[in-house]
């Protein structure tokens, strides 16, 4: 419509109109989505997001029950904490429980290197305390064997300081092709 409209203008030599027109039309999306109108199909809305999502339990009700039934699949999940607060420790624990439950888990660490990360996890499955896990070596390779057995696959992957979002999607593109299977939680 402006470039009809600016048409006109021009044939009428007038030019000062024509800027205005083209400036507000090209404020105008062409977007076609306008987004979910909220209150129209609840149950829809609702089913929709239950068959093509579904939800994966934290291991802990207590959790749950504040996410109203877990983490949403496909959906980006950020931990915020000071130094020290245990967000490294809490994402252990639910790779631990993710992978308990089958699913498989690609760990990426941007801080912790993997042989600690790794520790840590041989801590959560077999119960030993870490400041125990070298005097128990034995028991803690036999307790992670049977574990891995019955578990989904997780894989510890540090990722140095510098890597960006494409270094990431390459990675688990390249993790997605070796391994055969693309990982149900990242």
């Amino acid at each position: 419509r402006a470039i009809i409209k600016s048409s006109d203008y021009l044939e009428n030599e007038e030019y000062g109109p024509i800027e205005k027109l083209v400036k507000d039309a090209m404020q105008v999306s062409l977007n076609k989505d306008m987004g979910t109108d909220y209150f129209a199909d609840p149950r829809g809305r609702l089913e929709k997001l239950k068959s093509n999502n579904g939800q994966i339990s934290t291991g802990w009700p207590t959790v749950d029950k504040k996410l109203y039934g877990g983490f949403n699949r496909g959906e980006l999940n950020i931990f915020c904490g000071g130094s020290g607060a245990g967000k490294s420790l809490f994402l252990q624990n639910l790779a631990v429980n993710f992978s308990s439950v089958g699913l498989n888990v690609l760990y990426l660490t941007f801080e912790l290197s993997e042989a600690l990360t790794s520790m840590r996890i041989d801590s959560m499955f077999t119960g030993i305390v870490t400041r125990e896990i070298f005097k128990s070596i034995d028991e803690v390779e036999l307790k992670v064997k049977v574990a891995g057995k019955r578990s989904g696959a997780i894989q510890v992957k540090y990722m140095p300081s510098g890597k960006n979002v494409n270094d990431l999607r390459a990675y688990v593109k390249e993790y997605s092709i070796r391994k055969g299977y693309t990982p149900d939680v990242i």
